[in-house]
């Protein structure tokens, strides 16, 4: 039991890899008819650690600023994403959900309580530093309506602490 107990310490520290820091900023609401490039700002500030391998977590904080008038409304969020990551020497790829609430709603997002999903495709380079292109979805996955969701096409950079 004893010789179990210290492979699996050993086995889980083999693939620990260092915490990130990742930042998300993006201009535009992509594919939102109305919107323009200026009109819509997006960015999130993430603490990205691992769970188990390609298994990773990541707390959020971040806001849009919508200038549209007539029911768009800014917010600031927060919320916790799980996800996989995929790393070999040049590339990086990943995918992201969970849980995220609003400080405020608006005739596109109607609750407070909303889910973030992300895409990610990058470059790493030799320090683990990647940069590339992330997608950002929220919705409120039909609990509340509207549910037209938010869509945001931008640059995350992730470097590790």
């Amino acid at each position: 039991m004893k010789l179990l107990l210290i492979l699996l310490l050993f086995s889980s520290q083999a693939f620990a890899q260092q915490d990130q820091l990742v930042v998300d900023v993006g201009l535009g609401q992509f594919g939102s008819r109305g919107s323009s490039l200026s009109q819509d700002k997006f960015v999130k500030f993430g603490w990205q650690e691992d769970l188990w391998y390609v298994l990773k977590q990541r707390i959020n904080l971040g806001a849009w600023e919508d200038t549209r008038g007539s029911g768009y409304n800014s917010a600031v969020f927060t919320g916790y994403q799980i996800g996989f990551e995929v790393t070999n020497d040049v590339l990086q790829g990943s995918v992201w959900t969970g849980p995220t609430i609003l400080s405020s709603t608006d005739q596109v997002l109607g609750g407070y309580l909303q889910f973030n999903e992300t895409i990610f495709f990058g470059i790493v380079d030799k320090d683990r530093d990647a940069i590339g292109f992330a997608y950002n979805h929220f919705s409120s996955g039909f609990l509340s309506t509207p549910n037209l969701g938010r869509d945001y096409l931008g640059i995350q950079i992730k470097c590790p602490f």
